[in-house]
């Protein structure tokens, strides 16, 4: 393992303004259910991820990367609870949620059924290769969520931060169970393409059920895709460099912390203590039912 990294279960909780769930950033709707879609990908995606890795922890043999999976758990199941919040926001507005979370949890559990669990835990190491690289792109440019609530940003960049403090587990229980380098290389990238390509066409058909249901949109739903395009592919967007990013993982030495970028974990801290003052003006407000709040415990397996 090149690094040593033990995530730390944090039960954050941020108080998302409902009203504000289908609007929340102001390059429009276009842009905000671009993430929305996201989140409807993330209650299945990452129990999905917890099971896969469930399965290989006990033969590990390295008490700190067993420590490691503990924490890569609390925290997937932490981020499982808040996007589910999050999803029943969307479901309460009108929109679909319900409808496409449960799409998620029964494709999911068919790929279960006909991949081997190798496989599965294959598959889990290139979405959290993807979700790295997309909480990389969230970290190092806040100007993409300059346009955006200051709570669904604390929210994301929450979320980011714990994505790059665990993206290595995954992997690092892949390499650590491994018997056949080469029959892991090909099952490695044989993941990342069955991974890409069920990702990007479910990812895209959920921004147009949401698109397609907002009210608000009505008479904009094709122009609206404009403002998209602008945001994800506009002159200094990052999120064209995701096909260089993804290509690195068909390296034969790839490494999750090949990207150090442990430098950008050092903005927990005032994720933390912004959550702490938004809890602390709740209460003032006498609001304490609602206020946001955050701990660090132990991760339960």
């Amino acid at each position: 393992m090149k690094k040593k990294i033990i995530p730390v279960r944090r039960d954050l909780k941020v108080n998302l303004p409902e009203d504000r769930v289908c609007d929340w950033h102001y390059d429009g709707g276009h842009v905000t259910h671009f993430f929305n879609a996201l989140s409807l990908l993330f209650p299945a995606g990452e129990r999905f991820f917890m099971d896969s890795v469930r399965k290989f922890r006990d033969h590990a043999d390295d008490p700190e990367l067993k420590k490691a999976v503990l924490g890569f758990i609390g925290q997937e199941a932490m981020h499982t609870r808040e996007h589910m919040d999050y999803n029943e926001m969307l479901e309460r507005a009108g929109l679909p949620a319900n409808e496409l979370d449960q799409f998620t949890w029964k494709l999911l559990d068919r790929v279960s059924k006909v991949l081997p669990k190798r496989m599965l835990l294959g598959g889990t190491i290139a979405l959290e290769h993807y979700t790295a690289v997309l909480g990389d792109m969230i970290l190092r440019h806040p100007d993409k969520l300059a346009n955006a609530m200051p709570e669904y940003v604390t929210m994301w960049r929450w979320h980011a931060l714990e994505e790059t403090e665990h993206k290595a587990v995954a992997y690092d229980v892949w390499e650590a169970t491994s018997r056949s380098k080469d029959e892991d290389y090909f099952n490695r990238v044989t993941a990342m393409v069955i991974a890409t390509a069920i990702l990007w066409p479910v990812l895209g058909y959920f921004h147009l059920r949401l698109v397609m249901a907002d009210p608000k949109l009505k008479g904009k739903r094709i122009s609206g895709y404009k403002s998209l395009a602008k945001f994800l592919f506009g002159k200094n967007s990052p999120f064209p460099s995701i096909v260089p990013e993804t290509l690195k993982f068909f390296r034969r030495d790839f490494h999750p912390w090949d990207d150090d970028n442990e430098e950008l974990l050092a903005e927990m801290d005032v994720i933390l203590k912004r959550v702490a003052e938004q809890s602390r003006q709740a209460v003032a407000a006498g609001d304490a039912a609602n206020a946001p709040g955050v701990s660090a415990a132990p991760a339960a397996a």
